[in-house]
């Protein structure tokens, strides 16, 4: 199982934002900062460039990356039917 969760967003139903978590267990840290992607609606496929390129995304299971690409896709159409957005 990955150790990276990542949490879809929109913003002005016009931006969505993709925050990447990994989970870090050092005991002497308590902070956990997401990298966080952004893209225009119209720009979808500069997400998909952006992440396909980042080192983190390339270590996920190909499962994981399917499901992004769904979330990220239903995003997408939820902007475009002007719907509210929730990440399964």
């Amino acid at each position: 199982m990955d150790d990276i969760y990542m949490k879809i967003r929109i913003f002005n139903n016009q931006i969505i934002e993709v925050d990447y978590f990994k989970s870090i267990n050092y005991s002497h840290s308590i902070f956990n900062y997401p990298m966080c992607f952004i893209a225009e609606y119209s720009n979808i496929n500069e997400l998909f460039f952006l992440l396909s390129i980042f080192i983190g995304f390339q270590g996920l299971s190909s499962q994981h990356k399917m499901y992004l690409g769904k979330e990220i896709l239903k995003a997408h159409i939820s902007i475009k039917l002007k719907q509210m957005y929730i990440q399964s």
